[in-house]
């Protein structure tokens, strides 16, 4: 999913991997986010000092661009964290929640802090706590399943910041700012696809563009994939796709549909491997898995 960093599993100190100008839209939900950071809490607002780190919430529909945003908004503010930014996906590839024991375990580990053999989830927790007491950390909690994975993970410091990324909201967390996405603005919707088209091909049929981003409800892994049909096809025009894809049945989301139509474009022989794809261990493809079913 376009909405989903590269990353090859579990927790990692993090580098920079939004560079500037990769990242689309997004303005005003990166400076309401941005904004939410320095924002008083409810214990400073009642004059006593907060117990525990802020923690953003960026919540939306798998294809919504949520973890984009959520590396970018890490990438503007990791300066201001002289510990370092740390990952942890909360969620396996399939969706099955990842224990807590094991996601507090990495962090430790990332955090070059032994781990004792047979300590229960609650002692991690604890131990990762304290760790983190004296440290000024951001950590950036990707696919959480639930309020109690990341309740589990926060830091006992108002020092740190943690950014959690969810399909909705995370109920039962104090005082968390959410942001929930939609789709992208028009302007940087019809960018995303110019990336891939070509700017000709956008600006000599405007409204069959415009059009498309609607068809797509401006969710960027639906104009993504949109985007490499007709870059993997010069001679289409945009309105062709976009009478390609009002012809598809109104089922399911624009992600969905767009994807079923890329599909059913691909080779019988491209098609069976993309299908066998899902078999790959963990979900994770590499080079050489990917060749197998070759």
């Amino acid at each position: 999913m376009t909405d989903q960093a590269v990353d090859t599993g579990g927790v990692r100190l993090s580098e920079d991997t939004s560079p500037e100008g990769q990242f689309l839209g997004r303005a005003r939900e990166l400076k309401e986010l941005r904004a939410d950071i320095e924002r008083a809490g409810l214990d400073t607002i009642a004059g006593r000092k907060a117990p525990r780190a802020r923690v953003l919430l960026i919540a939306g529909k798998p294809g919504s661009g949520r973890s984009a945003l959520a590396e970018e908004l890490v990438r503007q503010v990791a300066d201001r964290y002289d510990a370092g930014v740390f990952r942890a996906r909360l969620s396996e590839p399939d969706g099955t929640p990842v224990p807590t024991e094991r996601t507090a375990r990495e962090l430790l580990t990332a955090l070059e802090l032994p781990t004792p053999a047979g300590a229960s989830e609650d002692d991690l927790s604890d131990i990762l706590r304290a760790a983190l007491t004296d440290r000024r950390a951001l950590l950036l909690l990707d696919d959480a399943a639930d309020a109690e994975q990341v309740d589990a993970l926060l830091p006992d410091s108002p020092a740190c910041l943690v950014v959690a990324v969810s399909g909705g909201p995370l109920t039962g967390i104090a005082d968390v700012r959410p942001c929930t996405l939609g789709g992208l603005d028009t302007k940087s919707a019809l960018e995303l696809l110019t990336r891939y088209t070509g700017a000709v091909r956008i600006t000599v049929d405007p409204v069959a563009a415009e059009g498309l981003v609607e068809v797509c409800r401006s969710q960027p892994a639906a104009l993504t994939l949109a985007g490499g049909w007709l870059a993997a096809r010069p001679q289409a025009a945009v309105a062709d796709l976009a009478k390609h894809l009002h012809a598809e049945s109104d089922e399911g989301t624009p992600l969905s549909r767009v994807f079923r139509l890329v599909y059913g474009s691909l080779p019988s022989p491209a098609g069976r491997i993309l299908r066998l794809l899902s078999l790959a261990p963990a979900g994770l493809v590499d080079p050489q898995t990917a060749s197998a079913p070759a």
